[in-house]
């Protein structure tokens, strides 16, 4: 009897193991909005379709393009369209475009 609780213990620690990826994948890894504002070079305001804001911050490792260009933070502006990576906190990548 003691075999058989382990074993579903063991079970069940394996399925919530393997389910816990699945659920991770639902979280997005970017932001994607418009640049309403940039403080110091250092800390980028977006604004995604919904209204939703997200400040960023960034430093000298993040990584930042241009319509595929290499640029730096102190060349985005706002109105630029941008996604940013990861969604929130330090940005480690902002891909950036002009408006047309």
């Amino acid at each position: 009897m003691r075999r058989a609780g382990l074993a579903l213990v063991a079970v069940a620690v394996l399925v919530a193991f393997l389910a816990a990826p699945a659920f991770a994948a639902d979280k997005p890894t970017t932001f994607e909005g418009t640049i309403t504002e940039i403080k110091d070079n250092v800390k980028v305001v977006v604004k995604d379709k919904g209204g939703k804001k997200v400040s960023f911050t960034t430093d000298a490792k993040t990584e930042v393009t241009i319509n595929g260009k290499a640029a730096k933070v102190s060349d985005l502006v706002s109105g630029m369209n941008v996604v940013a990576t990861p969604p929130k906190g330090l940005a480690t990548k902002i891909a950036a475009t002009k408006k047309k």
